[in-house]
């Protein structure tokens, strides 16, 4: 995801466990996080969307949730619960910038 990004022109900052990323996202203020479930090393994925997902840390943060073993209930499930937008791996570059392009503009508007 990070080539994708680099690749697609957006700024990209990577964290390699829970706990780093929401300090990061607590000091950086990103415009949107994508989490990749398949790429966390200290957390399962449920627990992670529960406890991220729910920080005070990144309230108002889009959150996109990326992942190759998830059904369609799960998917809905992530949604419904307002957690933004779930995306099944393979992600394409197309997906991803139309993704980042949604989300990013939506967060910009008055």
């Amino acid at each position: 995801m990070k080539m994708a990004a680099d690749v697609l022109g957006h700024q990209i900052v990577t964290a390699t466990c829970v706990s780093e990323a929401i300090q990061l996202a607590g000091s950086q203020t990103p415009d949107l996080i994508f989490a990749d479930l398949g790429c966390l090393q200290d957390m399962e994925g449920n627990a992670f969307i529960h406890q991220f997902c729910h920080s005070a840390t990144i309230e108002g943060v889009p959150v996109i949730i990326v992942s190759a073993g998830w059904s369609g209930d799960d998917a809905q499930r992530v949604e419904k619960n307002g957690h933004c937008c779930f995306m099944n791996k393979p992600v394409t570059m197309d997906q991803m910038d139309k993704t980042v392009k949604k989300y990013v503009q939506s967060a910009s508007r008055p």
